[in-house]
């Protein structure tokens, strides 16, 4: 699959080929309360922090939330731990910030949350999530990619796909069809235990294009 086959999801670009039945786009964050209506398994809405940027962060907050710290002839820098520091209360206040959010949204005390700034997809297949309902922040860099459901065959998702690519395999009756989220939107998802679900979830993946570093937090409900 090349880069042009997959239809980035911009504000203009979403409600003018987009939208589904499925699929709301808002403009604003209270537009994420459309996930409570039936029809709906994936909601879209803004949730720009221009204050942070992950950039600042390589050489000292290295991938998946692990603090590095750079030295010099085995000696902290004080430049660097000053820099890191100012970073990880930046990242502080995004992440709890996206946690009040969604546990304001679900009602939950708790939420569990999860941040990665990586080149690498962690989830590259195509999938429907085995929670009841998740959020995930695309902050920058290639977003989530996802497939209208009447573009799936859902019969070839997993190890039925017999080992074979997702644009190969059967599992996409059209794949010019991917759409990717914008980067500075929180999306919501119902996934497979939701209860008294009319429809289906929203199949989706990390963006398999390597090389690009992105970054992305991932909300669920904790047990």
């Amino acid at each position: 699959m090349s880069q042009s086959d997959v239809m980035p999801l911009s504000a203009a670009s979403i409600r003018s080929n987009a939208c589904t039945p499925e699929v709301f786009e808002g403009d604003k964050l209270c537009d994420l309360t459309r996930i409570f209506e039936p029809q709906t398994q994936m909601v879209i809405a803004p949730f720009d922090d221009e204050s942070w940027s992950p950039e600042a962060m390589w050489g000292r907050m290295a991938r998946e939330g692990r603090l590095a710290v750079m030295t010099l002839d085995g000696k902290p820098n004080r430049e660097d731990l000053d820099d890191a520091f100012r970073v990880c209360s930046a990242l502080g206040r995004l992440l709890s910030n996206l946690s009040e959010v969604f546990a304001t949204l679900v009602g939950a005390q708790e939420v569990g949350i999860r941040w990665m700034w990586t080149c690498r997809p962690s989830c590259p297949r195509f999938h429907e999530d085995k929670v009841a309902i998740r959020a995930i922040y695309n902050h920058c860099g290639p977003g989530t990619e996802w497939v209208p459901s009447q573009y799936v065959d859902r019969e070839y998702l997993g190890h039925k796909s017999g080992g074979l690519d997702d644009e190969v395999s059967g599992l996409l009756l059209d794949s010019s069809q991917i759409r990717e989220v914008a980067s500075g939107t929180l999306s919501v998802f119902k996934g497979k235990v939701w209860e008294d679900n009319p429809g289906l979830p929203i199949v989706h993946r990390s963006p398999p294009r390597s090389g690009t570093f992105r970054f992305v937090a991932t909300l669920d409900l904790l047990d």
